[in-house]
């Protein structure tokens, strides 16, 4: 704090004597260890109980709604129509009837749901093989062991990468 018209900085003790301010002995904190320079405390309330509503979160603004189509410059990306290039363009890149990781892939999933009759089992298909390495439905052999996935990809999501295809296929929400 400086006293107008004064080039000398006013003590806490010094402010109260002379008129300018009060300072609380309570908002003199010592600060943590460490923290000795460039600490600032801020109280947010005074005694051993939180007061209702201190610190209660405010409520968020709403989000501004974003626009229904893209603008038009803009060139909406085509949308996989297949299974597999759905599978795909989920991020899920084992192809076929292999796999790797022990668990069955999206793409298996796309072929399990031809010989299914609904997304459910079809699913129940997939957590039925999470941990075979080989298996087989409708006399296609499938492999889950394989290391000819391409470099940097797995089926690391477990039965989960392989309900996406079931969901996929059926055209279903995941």
């Amino acid at each position: 704090m400086q006293k107008e018209g004064n080039d000398r900085w006013i003590k806490r003790r010094g402010a109260a004597a002379q008129g300018i301010a009060r300072i609380d002995d309570a908002a003199i904190v010592v600060p943590p260890k460490g923290m000795e320079h460039g600490y600032v405390p801020i109280a947010l309330y005074e005694g051993l109980e939180k007061p209702e509503g201190c610190q209660a979160e405010p409520t968020p603004a709403p989000s501004p709604v974003p626009p229904t189509q893209p603008a038009p410059h803009c060139k909406r990306a085509p949308q996989p129509t297949t299974c597999n290039g759905r599978c795909q363009a989920a991020g899920h890149c084992c192809l076929g009837t292999v796999a790797n990781d022990g668990r069955p892939s999206c793409e298996q999933g796309c072929i399990v749901a031809n010989y299914t009759d609904s997304v459910d089992a079809c699913q129940r298909v997939c957590r039925d093989h999470q941990h075979n390495c080989t298996w087989s439905i409708a006399g296609i052999a499938m492999t889950a062991c394989a290391a000819n996935c391409p470099a940097g990809c797995n089926s690391g999501d477990g039965p989960y990468e392989c309900e996406a295809g079931c969901a996929f296929a059926f055209n279903a929400p995941r």
